[in-house]
Formats: C-alpha cells, structure tokens, sequence
C-alpha cells in the first residue's frame, strides 16, 4: 500500500516554520481543520 504522506527534512520544515511565522493569519484555519479532521476520525473509529 503507498504511503499517503511525505517525512519532511528538517531544512524543509524549517521553511515552512519561517513561512507560517510570516503569515501567522494561516495557522487558525490550518489548526481548525486538523482539529474537525481529529474529530471526525474519532467518530468513525467510536462506530467501530
């Protein structure tokens, strides 16, 4: 089965780091769909 996610290197995190620190209006929106992503998993895994 391929992998669906991608391991950064620390160079690679380190620029997205500096990008979001510019463009700090990104992180609440980013942080909101991680946390409705969380609790929808959490439902489908409370199904099972």
């Amino acid at each position: 089965m391929k992998e669906r996610y991608q391991i950064r290197e620390k160079r690679e995190t380190k620029e997205i780091a500096d990008y979001l620190s510019k463009n700090g209006q990104l992180i609440i929106p980013m942080m909101e769909m991680i946390q409705a992503d969380q609790r929808q998993f959490k439902m489908i895994s409370d199904d099972n």
